[in-house]
């Protein structure tokens, strides 16, 4: 095992802890700035209209993890969709869109030990980085993880919502290393570590371009998220996976390293 050169992390249960996702919670907060509603709908129609519209752009049902979508569309296309379909005018921008709704439905703080690990790393001269399946539009992820981790200097962020792919495609962990070498050209994959929660999206992904995983399920565990997201799944690789719980694990890996 050698120092890596750079470590990515993914943002939903890996830097960010967040909530249980509530859609109902996230129409209430943008109903409230309808500036016309003239069927009177209240949340949970709006909600149920959602699903439908969510159902038949993705072809999926309740028993889908998110992982297995090939790609990202963009929360509020969705979204401002919903609404006028339903003659709902919001007095929103897109952004605002994205915010209000996802700050209600998933708010989220710091996973445990982030921040620390993070000033870590680079007082030790680790380049840090974000690639993240993310619906919402890619300055509003950005200033929610600068919010969480506002001490961190990420070398980029790299939101699905604004390239198209999800992982685990390789085209999206190929556009990290692409970005690692705008930097420094000399960077190999291996000397780049991916940290994520999934391991169908973030431990294959990762390794499908040669990159190191790190499979975290610390937030996992605290939020009770779905048991499924946190099985290695059946066809998982044979090989042993870096698998941590708390950020201070993979810093007490990385000690003697230097």
């Amino acid at each position: 095992m050698r120092i890596p050169k750079m470590i990515l992390f993914d943002y939903g249960q890996t830097i960010g802890n967040e909530t249980p996702f509530n859609n109902l919670a996230g129409d209430t907060a943008l109903l409230a700035h309808a500036l016309t509603n003239p069927h009177s709908l209240g949340a949970e129609e709006v909600a149920a209209k959602a699903w439908e519209l969510m159902s038949e752009v993705y072809g999926f049902n309740r028993n889908v993890q998110r992982h297995e979508r090939e790609y990202e569309i963009l929360n509020c296309m969705i979204l401002k969709y919903l609404y006028a379909s339903l003659s709902i005018r919001l007095d929103l921008t897109d952004q605002e869109i994205d915010r209000l709704y996802w700050d209600a439905a998933a708010p989220a703080v710091p996973t445990d030990g982030i921040n620390e690990l993070l000033s870590w790393l680079m007082a030790h001269g680790i380049r840090i980085g974000v690639i993240s399946n993310i619906m919402y539009a890619a300055p509003v992820v950005e200033e929610r993880i600068h919010r969480l981790v506002p001490e961190a200097d990420f070398e980029f962020i790299i939101a699905t919502s604004d390239y198209l792919f999800r992982k685990p495609s390789p085209r999206i962990f190929e556009l990290g290393l692409i970005r690692a070498r705008e930097k420094t050209p000399e960077i190999q994959a291996d000397e780049i570590w991916y940290c994520g929660d999934t391991y169908a999206a973030d431990v294959v992904g990762a390794r499908s371009v040669g990159m190191v995983p790190v499979w975290y399920q610390g937030a996992v565990q605290k939020y009770g998220i779905q048991a499924a997201k946190s099985e290695k799944p059946a066809a998982a690789p044979a090989e042993d996976v870096l698998t941590i719980h708390h950020w201070d694990e993979l810093r007490k890996v990385l000690e003697p390293l230097f």
